[in-house]
């Protein structure tokens, strides 16, 4: 009874340095809630282009992850089964989504969605999500019809694409991020639908 005590205390001045520290450097976002399932509560910020992780199952030790090559304005956001990270430009963006592994002890990429705006007659614009768990790949595109001056919707696109092994926060991307937007380029999800369009309509 009386470790459990202490076990509780010592919990508690845990989360309350954490919190103070969060506080003392006024961190631009953060998010409070149980991220590895542990039922105790844990806490991760933005600091700048650093993500910032307080973690129970890792005695609330400081982890930091760097997202300073993304670019973009940063903000994270609550997700059903972890957490989001929004990277957004002037014309398009992107949201990752991770969720705790407890085998790997790290927070493994689940999902990512993507918006563009395309051009100035927003050609090319539209959003896309993939699952990296199943592969899954969802595109609702846009082509502008120059002729008729006309922005049309391309049928939506249901891909699958294969990633070798899972990706984690922390990791090089190899089959993260920057895997995803090349492949779907070299795939060519978008030029596949726009040229089944045009053939089927009969434009050149």
């Amino acid at each position: 009874m009386l470790f459990k005590k202490i076990k509780v205390l010592n919990y508690l001045m845990t989360v309350t340095i954490v919190l103070a520290s969060y506080n003392a450097y006024a961190q631009d976002e953060a998010l409070s809630k149980d991220l590895d399932f542990d039922g105790i509560t844990d806490l991760i910020y933005l600091k700048e282009t650093k993500l910032i992780t307080h973690l129970s199952t890792h005695d609330f030790v400081k982890e930091s992850y760097d997202f300073s090559d993304a670019g973009g304005n940063m903000s994270i956001e609550n997700a059903k089964n972890g957490f989001k990270v929004n990277i957004w430009f002037m014309r398009s963006g992107y949201s990752v989504q991770y969720r705790y592994n407890s085998n790997h002890e790290k927070f493994q990429l689940i999902g990512l969605s993507e918006e563009q705006f395309g051009n100035a007659a927003n050609d090319g614009s539209g959003e896309a999500s993939v699952n990296f768990l199943t592969g899954d790949y969802i595109g609702h595109w846009h082509w502008y019809d120059h002729h008729n001056e006309k922005l049309i919707a391309l049928p939506t696109i249901k891909e699958h694409m294969n990633f070798p092994k899972p990706s984690f926060l922390g990791d090089d991307n190899e089959y993260g991020v920057d895997y995803y937007f090349d492949k779907s380029v070299t795939l060519g999800f978008y030029d596949n639908a726009k040229r089944a369009y045009l053939n089927k309509h009969q434009i050149k």
